[in-house]
């Protein structure tokens, strides 16, 4: 299956719990591990990706860890969603940074992620 590889997950349930304060769970990364891999959907047999993760309790750093692996990875990404996350400003950043390093991004949502200045 396509994707982020095992150890890319792995990294991204630990900065999630981090950020979420929460201590980490080995029996619960399994279950982060199966749900995240069907978080990459593979678009026509292209080994191009569709990637959702609305309301996934990411902050800044588990953005920045998600995109790095995606770089990191090579995975091609025609779709990212983020939105309800709490990413603010420097996850914000993280995602300007990464989209020269997904080419063929063709949308990307990130509304209610905390980004921009408070009403």
């Amino acid at each position: 299956k396509g994707g982020l590889s095992v150890e890319s997950l792995k990294k991204l349930f630990a900065e999630k719990c981090k950020e979420l304060n929460v201590p980490l769970r080995l029996d619960q990364e399994d279950n982060f591990i199966t749900r995240a891999s069907g978080c990459f959907v593979e678009e026509n047999h292209t080994r191009q990706y569709a990637v959702g993760f609305r309301d996934a309790g990411f902050g800044p750093k588990g953005c920045y860890t998600l995109l790095h692996g995606v770089a990191v990875e090579n995975i091609s990404v025609t779709s990212l969603d983020l939105s309800c996350n709490l990413i603010g400003d420097s996850g914000a950043a993280s995602l300007s940074e990464a989209l020269f390093t997904i080419p063929v991004l063709q949308s990307l949502e990130v509304k209610s992620a905390g980004i921009g200045p408070v009403a």
